[in-house]
């Protein structure tokens, strides 16, 4: 009879060390996915951060391009204007050659600011482009990262759940 308290008490002692352990490994676990799920939400922060900043962008970016649709418009309207004068005439309707001069250099100029214009506005058109390429991508990776941690948020609780179960199994058998 000695015996078999003895074996029940070591058997108790083999079960009391098994379910420590096995709480141990539970709150580790617990601690480590609530430190994933800190992690997550601030990574889920930064990426809505990028979306709002892709989003003030691409305003911007469409406020330039219509900026330059204006500009480019009122210049190739100047440069009609000029350019309907030959040179002959231009040449006849001026008082100097100096005069001349400056009717055929404001010419060029007007020509090379509809160049830069023109050159400004493939630019912005490209990178608004590629403004909303990221935006669709950023939003796509913080929907997957919420789905992930709604998933690590609902894991971790049936951790938690798992050890209070233990813990009142263990209350109950004392």
């Amino acid at each position: 009879e000695i015996d078999l308290y003895s074996e029940n008490i070591q058997q108790k002692q083999e079960d009391a060390l098994t379910l420590e352990s096995e709480i141990e490994t539970l709150e580790n676990s617990i601690a480590k996915h609530e430190k994933e799920i800190e992690k997550n939400q601030e990574e889920i922060d930064i990426i809505k951060l990028k979306i709002q900043e892709n989003r003030l962008k691409i305003t911007d970016l469409e406020d330039e391009i219509q900026n330059n649709e204006v500009e480019l418009e009122n210049f190739l309207q100047l440069l009609y204007e000029k350019e309907r004068k030959t040179y002959l005439e231009i040449f006849f309707t001026t008082e100097s050659l100096s005069d001349f001069s400056s009717e055929l250099e404001s010419l060029n100029t007007v020509q090379e600011k509809i160049r830069q214009i023109v050159v400004s506005k493939k630019e912005a058109k490209q990178t608004l482009r590629e403004e909303r390429e990221e935006l669709v991508i950023n939003k796509k990776d913080s929907e997957q990262k919420t789905k992930d941690l709604e998933n690590q948020i609902a894991y971790t609780d049936g951790e938690k759940l798992t050890k209070e179960s233990i813990l009142k199994e263990t209350n109950l058998s004392e």
